[in-house]
């Protein structure tokens, strides 16, 4: 029985939840676009909460609303650029607003929009966020409905990840994959798609693609505990022993509970999990039957999978999930944000190979020599040598092996004499030829 499955709705719905845009746009004025017309009829631009709310009264007057304050200023406009003049309490300051095709850009980046586009916006904030609600009850349907009206009336909505887990939810990976790669190309840094997309290709048993965007989902949201669970997760319970590890599930555990505040039940049950990996079957008990206490209040949940592993932890059996059939047809190419590398040389695979030396503090690593065989020669801080195997999963990620077990890092940038690498857990270290 495949009791995994429930598990990846609750951890998306979080994430869906933790991840939903912001009342207040803040971003810089967009680069190189032509200014609306000033002989607009309606001038007013607001915030997305509506707590800013900046109106054009006269060709020199405008009027700032702010909740308990309104204030009336004068105002010069030259070159795409509002000049306003405010006075309060005796002190005059010029304050400068960019006008964008979409509204006015504040000093601090955050946008004032024009009645178009603010209608626009809230009517795609309504439809998002009843999209999430219908993720969470599980009309995946609707949430489908909800997130390509919201895509429809803003495309940088944020709905694209989130249809996709609708999507896949619903049984069609191609499209979720589609929606996935979208969401990172119109945002590279968009952790709810990389996380999204490795569940997806983990369910498929695409582990090394699966551990890359969760090494990405890591780096774009270091502190979200749903990324850290996954990662857990998969540590302890992948059907491939290659890549368990059970003390690197025990750590990540740890941080997705610290940052969750100890408070989410299923993170305490990939805890348990980790520990049944590592063979400490006590630990494992203790924390699947707090697991189970926590998950008594929730009662959404079907629990019958939990039981189930606490009865393997009594008998001292840790937890496998079901091997997986690896099934790609049809699905898009992946999205990546992109490895930098120097104009008008190799690609990472051919820039890789050599010496790299790091004076860092990741422990007991100052020496690595990667050869075009796969094979990368470490030596340690007391002088030990020792060897591993690598691979390029892709031109952003090195998978390696050492011993059974495997591990990744992601190359953030690199040129001939300078490697920037982010590992599992999100360090970056920076590596120069010796």
């Amino acid at each position: 029985m495949n009791t995994s499955l429930t598990r990846w709705p609750l951890a998306i719905a979080m994430l869906l939840v933790a991840l939903q845009f912001p009342a207040c746009s803040k971003q810089p004025a967009p680069a190189n676009q032509p200014a609306k017309p000033t002989e607009s009829k309606d001038r007013t631009y607001r915030t997305l909460d509506g707590h800013r709310v900046l109106a054009i009264l006269s060709s020199d007057e405008l009027e700032i609303r702010t909740p308990g304050e309104n204030i009336v200023c004068k105002y010069t406009e030259k070159d795409n650029t509002l000049r306003v003049v405010v006075t309060v309490m005796g002190t005059t300051r010029a304050h400068y607003f960019n006008i964008t095709p979409d509204g006015l850009v504040d000093e601090d980046g955050v946008i004032l929009y024009d009645p178009a586009t603010y209608q626009k916006k809230t009517l795609a904030i309504k439809s998002f966020n009843s999209g999430l609600q219908a993720v969470n009850e599980g009309d995946y349907k609707k949430a489908i409905d909800d997130f390509s009206e919201a895509i429809r009336l803003d495309p940088q909505s944020g709905s694209y990840s989130n249809r996709g887990v609708a999507y896949a939810r619903s049984g069609n990976l191609t499209k979720a994959f589609a929606d996935y790669n979208d969401a990172i190309r119109l945002n590279p840094s968009n952790a709810l798609a990389y996380l999204s997309r490795g569940i997806a290709y983990f369910e498929m048993g695409d582990y090394d693609k699966a551990f890359a965007d969760g090494i990405d989902a890591i780096m774009e949201s270091p502190n979200n505990a749903e990324c850290y669970n996954t990662l857990a997760w998969w540590r302890a319970v992948c059907p491939d022993k290659t890549y368990r590890n059970g003390d690197k599930a025990v750590e990540y555990a740890k941080k997705a509970c610290e940052i969750s505040e100890w408070k989410i039940w299923y993170h305490v049950g990939t805890l348990a999990a980790s520990y049944a990996e590592v063979g400490n079957f006590d630990e494992a008990i203790k924390w699947q039957r707090k697991a189970l206490e926590m998950s008594d209040k929730d009662p959404k949940q079907t629990l019958d999978g939990e039981k189930e592993r606490l009865s393997l932890y009594e008998h001292k059996q840790p937890y496998r999930e079901p091997k997986k059939k690896s099934s790609v047809a049809g699905i898009p190419k992946p999205a990546t944000a992109g490895t930098k590398t120097q104009p008008g040389h190799a690609k990472p695979q051919d820039l890789i190979i050599g010496t790299w030396t790091w004076t860092g503090a990741l422990e007991g690593i100052v020496l690595n020599k990667f050869t075009r065989n796969g094979v990368v020669k470490v030596v340690g801080q007391r002088g030990i040598p020792f060897e591993a195997k690598y691979r390029f999963v892709d031109d952003n990620h090195i998978e390696y092996l050492i011993g059974t077990q495997k591990q990744y890092s992601k190359i953030e940038n690199i040129t001939n004499d300078k490697l920037v690498v982010i590992d599992e857990q999100g360090r970056r270290t920076e590596w120069t030829r010796p």
